[in-house]
Formats: C-alpha cells, sequence, structure tokens
C-alpha cells in the first residue's frame, strides 16, 4: 500500500500527511493552482516565437528550433578533415539574437 500510494509511514510525520483531511486540503490547492493557470496563462497563442528566458520577440525567420540543420552539417563534416570542411548557408541554425528587433 505504501509503494502504491507513494507514502511511508516510518515516521508519525508521515502519518499526518496521508491524513484524509490533509489530502482534500492539498487536492483543494492543487485545483486553486491549476484555476490560477488556467485565467492567467504564462504561454500566450500568438504569431510570434517568445523566447521566455530573455523576452525576445522573433517571427517565422528563426529556425534554431529543428535539429535537422544542425544534424545535416554535422553528417557533411563526419567523414571530412580538416581542409575539406565546408558548411552551407542553407544548414545554418540562425538564433533569435541574430536578428532584427521587431
Amino acid at each position: 500500500m505504501e509503494n502504491f500510494c507513494g507514502v511511508s509511514f516510518s515516521n508519525t510525520e508521515q502519518h499526518v500527511e496521508a491524513r484524509l483531511s490533509r489530502v482534500i486540503r492539498n487536492n483543494n490547492y492543487c485545483k486553486k493552482c491549476e484555476d490560477w493557470f488556467i485565467c492567467h496563462n504564462p504561454f500566450q497563442v500568438g504569431e510570434y516565437l517568445i523566447s521566455l528566458s530573455a523576452g525576445v520577440v522573433r517571427d517565422e525567420k528563426v529556425n534554431c528550433h529543428p535539429d535537422r540543420n544542425g544534424h545535416s552539417s554535422m553528417e557533411s563534416i563526419a567523414r571530412s578533415n580538416f581542409g575539406q570542411v565546408k558548411f552551407s548557408w542553407i544548414n545554418r541554425v540562425v538564433p533569435m539574437k541574430r536578428l532584427p528587433i521587431m
């Protein structure tokens, strides 16, 4: 039963956490948090890509998300020596910082 519920009863503190009143209160807190996030969605849907860490806004020209660009570049240099390595502009990754400010 302890494994199924994810609760261990090795000390009295954990017995308190497993009481029905505590479980109901915790469920109510979770419901309140869920309702708040439904009303205050931090991830708004829009036509632009917004960096969560920097707040930078960009459009569809940003291609930093597909790994196929980096993968194809790595494949092109896999069996080459240093003198033969050439990168194509088509396969370059465009980071958000390099684009003009909107």
